[in-house]
């Protein structure tokens, strides 16, 4: 992790909410079997490095790490090449009692100039019905981005992560209506 001293403080990049209209089991199911996806490209692949299931509590824990490749903006291709690689780390806990899963996910590449932090959350709200809510902050380098490029890279890099995360709602949504078909339409309303 960066020098806290090095780095900005954490600014606000977007949050989401969206009710999804399936069961909490369905949604955490499809979440599970998310990846591969044809519509995430940019995740090449992933790998589950940790899980610790506690029935005292409970809970479940899921640790993932993900090689993704993002296309950049011809702006940066000069700097950065045509293509940006990063490895990602998602942490997921399961409050099953709750119903709730937690998802945190950071990248590890690159966290000396930047990092990215992003929370989701699938809430059971009741039968049928799953609040999902994300939000994400960035860390820039302090002196990397001063003055006037800030709000621009800013507003580029809000711009790239929002699209990401519509593409990985939709993915959620399309897994969500799989997962209903294999279980006979079961679970959603």
């Amino acid at each position: 992790m960066p020098d806290a001293k090095t780095m900005m403080e954490a600014v606000p990049l977007y949050n989401n909410q969206h009710m999804l209209n399936f069961d909490w089991d369905v949604v955490t199911t499809a979440f599970l079997k998310k990846f591969p996806d044809a519509n995430l490209k940019y995740v090449k692949s992933v790998e589950t490095v940790n899980r610790h299931v506690c029935p005292e509590k409970q809970t479940m824990d899921l640790r993932r790490v993900f090689y993704c490749m993002y296309p950049i903006p011809k702006l940066a291709e000069r700097l950065l090449g045509k293509r940006t690689i990063a490895i990602c780390v998602e942490e997921a806990h399961w409050d099953l009692a709750r119903r709730r899963l937690t998802v945190r996910g950071r990248n590890e590449t690159g966290q000396s100039v930047l990092r990215i932090d992003e929370v989701c959350c699938y809430t059971e709200v009741a039968p049928g019905k799953t609040l999902y809510t994300q939000s994400a902050t960035v860390k820039y380098k302090k002196g990397l981005l001063s003055g006037l490029l800030k709000p621009v890279a800013a507003e580029i890099l809000s711009g790239i992560c929002q699209r990401n995360a519509h593409s990985g709602l939709s993915a959620m949504i399309a897994g969500c209506e799989r997962e209903c078909d294999q279980v006979g339409g079961v679970g959603s309303s």
